[in-house]
């Protein structure tokens, strides 16, 4: 009885280190696609005011500018996310090693 639990236990620790992997993987992932979001809108911002008829408005740029950057805020916070899970994945992993 007392190994069944022992397994259980480290079964459960093990499923949540690799949620944290996992979990630190995916917000990479989201922040990489935000900043290529930002990089995207930056361009279509700047392609605006280039293809303007009229003479181009310093306005128009900086709105294009201050939409676009929102994706990176997101993006920074998405990566301090990440790199946290990964840190506390690998602390639990390391742990775990030792037991």
């Amino acid at each position: 009885m007392y190994g069944d639990s022992m397994s259980q236990n480290q079964q459960h620790d093990g499923r949540s280190m690799n949620w944290l992997l996992v979990a630190s993987w995916v917000s990479f992932g989201l922040a990489a696609a935000c900043f290529i979001t930002t990089i995207v809108m930056m361009k279509m911002s700047f392609d605006n005011v280039a293809n303007s008829e009229t003479t181009p408005n310093p306005a128009d740029l900086a709105n294009g500018i201050r939409l676009a950057l929102i994706p990176s805020v997101a993006a920074v916070s998405l990566g301090i996310a990440g790199a946290v899970f990964l840190v506390l994945g690998l602390i639990r992993r390391r742990t775990e090693s030792f037991d």
